[in-house]
């Protein structure tokens, strides 16, 4: 039973008994999809876009809480001044600052830094500032990327670690990037989620879905990891500025979780027989 495990050993448990392969990531149809039913599922950050910040404008967001030239962070991005070349740039540097992270918690850190430079890929900065803040913060990696899910919606938690002090897991939305722009609101949370008046900055962007994350995490592993088991849910961002944590408090947590349960768990409208179910 779960109760008499601690939380690494329930994590390990839920591996070993291959519970987060219930779902699969199908790369050509860019989607999660179930292992049972080979049903794609809708992708939460997509999902919740739509949903609670549709009107969401970054410009907007700048026009109305610019940030003075004087304090603006530079990308760190060379080259590639059309906004689409920077984008994927960007999202390349991410992609790499991802996979590093994914060896740390296979590895070690050392292991990682051995792998990638069998490969000439030295270790990205942005990692070795977050391993330096997760050890500040007594935080030891245990995975990545972990699935999460239910018959309708699939998705994936970026980094789950140990709290070393509280002896609890600590489940992790990371970001890469956007030193000027991730507390830069354009409106309200739309949606299901106007009644709690949040703003629809990124940064409550990723708490909320990192709320999802949550919700759909206790229930999909319930059979190894127990509520109790679960400590704080954080925001990390990292950029050229720095690495900067932000927990999601209580107050926030109780606001955004009974909405998201009712929306994650809802059952769905019935869909007319002429229309495919996919």
């Amino acid at each position: 039973m779960s109760d008499h495990r601690t939380p690494v050993q329930a994590l390990n448990a839920a591996y070993e008994e291959r519970a987060h392969s219930a779902i699969y990531f199908n790369p050509a149809q860019k989607c999660w999809v179930s292992a049972d039913t080979r049903r794609r599922l809708k992708g939460i950050r997509t999902t919740l876009t739509n949903e609670c910040w549709p009107s969401y404008d970054y410009r907007q967001a700048e026009r109305l809480h610019p940030t003075a030239s004087s304090v603006r962070v530079k990308t760190g991005i060379r080259g590639g001044k059309r906004p689409r070349t920077a984008a994927n740039r960007g999202q390349r540097r991410a992609k790499l600052v991802h996979e590093q992270l994914a060896k740390v918690a296979e590895l070690g850190y050392a292991g990682m830094r051995r792998y990638f430079n069998n490969r000439r890929k030295p270790v990205h900065k942005f990692v070795r500032s977050l391993c330096n803040e997760f050890e500040r913060q007594h935080w030891k990696l245990l995975a990545s990327e972990v699935p999460v899910f239910n018959d309708r919606f699939g998705s994936a938690i970026d980094l789950i670690v140990l709290n070393e002090n509280t002896r609890r897991l600590v489940l992790l939305e990371l970001k890469v990037g956007g030193d000027n722009y991730h507390r830069k609101c354009s409106g309200r949370l739309e949606g299901f989620l106007a009644p709690t008046d949040y703003d629809n900055s990124p940064l409550m962007q990723a708490h909320v879905q990192l709320c999802a994350y949550r919700v759909l995490f206790e229930r999909c592993y319930s059979k190894y990891i127990t509520p109790n088991m679960i400590g704080a849910c954080c925001v990390v961002f990292v950029g050229e500025s720095g690495v900067a944590v932000y927990p999601m408090d209580y107050k926030k947590r109780t606001a955004l979780t009974a909405p998201m349960v009712d929306f994650l768990y809802a059952e769905p409208e019935t869909e007319p027989e002429t229309e495919s179910s996919e």
